[in-house]
């Protein structure tokens, strides 16, 4: 079972691949590098060889697994990955309605709504849209709502930029 996997990270692109037994870059280096021309990200891709009998050669693995990643990327159908940032909106609870409208219209999604006394959401946005982020919350909340970016913590436990 050989694979190739691409994961954005906040600050990087991770990439990796195996040949699983396959003599060295026959295999799951074709798979990332049919991954690579189709620009898919957050995703893995397996491909398995049932021996048949017959000896390919190094190119001749080399072409085999690159076609079957291929034909599977042709098949599969893709969603279009977009960055994202994550904030904290607080704002006096009366502009809920408005609030919530402008979110909508402006293409930010409300991950959770934590509101009891005052709104207090936390939002995901297309990442660079952060001037217009804060120009929709003045107008919605009349200059009175807050907004702060999530900082989330790594697997190791440091804090982050999300």
């Amino acid at each position: 079972m050989c694979w190739a996997y691409r994961i954005n990270l906040a600050t990087q692109l991770e990439e990796n691949a195996s040949d699983a037994g396959e003599p060295s870059g026959t295999a799951g280096l074709p798979i990332l590098n049919e991954m690579k021309k189709s620009n898919l990200v957050n995703c893995g891709l397996i491909v398995i060889r049932y021996f048949g009998g017959t000896k390919l050669g190094k190119r001749g693995l080399m072409d085999a697994y690159g076609k079957s990643a291929r034909d599977v990327i042709n098949k599969t159908t893709c969603k279009e990955w977009i960055k994202t940032d994550h904030y904290l909106i607080k704002a006096p609870l009366e502009f809920y309605g408005d609030l919530s409208q402008s979110m909508s219209k402006f293409g930010g999604k409300i991950i959770s709504d934590h509101s009891s006394e005052i709104i207090i959401w936390e939002i995901e946005v297309q990442s660079g849209r952060l001037n217009e982020l804060i120009q929709t919350i003045r107008y919605a909340t009349k200059g009175k709502g807050d907004l702060e970016k999530i900082l989330k913590r790594s697997r190791r436990g440091q804090t982050k930029e999300v």
